[in-house]
């Protein structure tokens, strides 16, 4: 069970196991009772926290059955919503529930619309505003579908369409069992600062691409209090990310190591220092964004307890 910590999960449980009354006496069979919920740690009890926030004890003895639940549409798009504001493009508006962002190009999340509900207007008409929008402002027209959530625009777009590309993975972990098995080291020091100096942004490179440009380093620090992580070797960063915490979720992104320090655990550093970072200030659980492709960086988070809440990818307008 422990591969299920931090996952929404299924409690099938016996009914008053404490008590010895765990069959009906007229029907001779077995009595259980589920529990829905976030599974937060196990042992001699299973600790869950329901959806309104309350933390429900099970004795191991009394359970029957357990199993991950599938993320409701409602969750994916609640947990889309939190991660708007660690990644807060400049420029928003709303078309209804859909959130319409811009930063200049620089990266897709800031720059592109999020279907987060309905747009108020049939959604055919909510693209066509959605490609004046972005047309306006010199910008690919580029929507972010989460999915679920999103599914019935993710069809509307494909039909007429537009292409599919970056399929993401959005994870999520509990923040106790991330720093339990992420684990501080003594032998790496990892600075913690409010604002990135210039070798910071030019370790980062978005998806590989060239240094960080002055909108870039906007959007890092439009968020409430991000911190900016860095491991240094003779004064120069050869690891690098960045964390917020909203709503009781630590955000972690813009992690990097420098091909030439890869392998040595430097990433896993940064995540625990980032782990205490947020557990200070309130984060309960954390969430983080990686391509699917990238299959490095999700056996590192398989083995810190973070596993796939949900999806996203890209829908971008055909040229020609």
């Amino acid at each position: 069970m422990d591969d299920l910590v931090g996952r929404r999960v299924t409690v099938r449980r016996k009914v008053d196991e404490r008590a010895g009354r765990t069959v009906d006496e007229p029907t001779g069979r077995m009595r259980y009772s589920d529990v829905v919920g976030v599974l937060l740690s196990v042992g001699d009890e299973l600790r869950i926290r329901h959806r309104d926030g309350r933390e429900i004890a099970v004795p191991a003895s009394a359970v029957h059955r357990i199993k991950p639940v599938p993320v409701a549409a409602r969750d994916a798009l609640e947990l889309e919503r939190v991660a708007t504001l660690g990644w807060p493009a400049p420029e928003q508006e709303w078309l209804g529930h859909w959130m319409l962002r811009a930063a200049g190009g620089f990266t897709g999340r800031a720059n592109s619309a999020l279907p987060l509900g309905s747009p108020g207007m049939p959604v055919t008409q909510a693209i066509e505003a959605v490609i004046a929008w972005y047309g306006a402002r010199g910008l690919a027209p580029r929507f972010a579908v989460p999915i679920p959530g999103a599914a019935s625009v993710d069809a509307a777009l494909d039909a007429l369409g537009w292409s599919g590309e970056a399929s993401t993975l959005v994870r999520t972990g509990e923040l106790a069992n991330v720093r339990s098995r992420a684990a501080a080291r003594d032998d790496v020091v990892v600075d913690l600062e409010n604002e990135p100096d210039e070798a910071w942004l030019a370790m980062y490179h978005y998806r590989g691409r060239g240094p960080v440009p002055a909108i870039g380093r906007a959007v890092m620090l439009a968020a409430a209090c991000p911190v900016f992580a860095a491991i240094r070797e003779a004064g120069e960063p050869v690891a690098v990310a960045r964390a917020v915490v909203d709503e009781t979720w630590l955000g972690v992104t813009a992690l990097e190591v420098a091909p030439s320090h890869r392998r040595r655990g430097l990433a896993r550093a940064l995540m625990a220092a980032l782990a205490d970072w947020g557990a200070e200030r309130g984060a309960v659980s954390s969430y983080l964004q990686v391509l699917e492709s990238n299959a490095a960086a999700n056996a590192l988070y398989d083995d810190l307890g973070y596993w796939t809440h949900h999806r996203y990818h890209y829908r971008v307008l055909p040229t020609g």
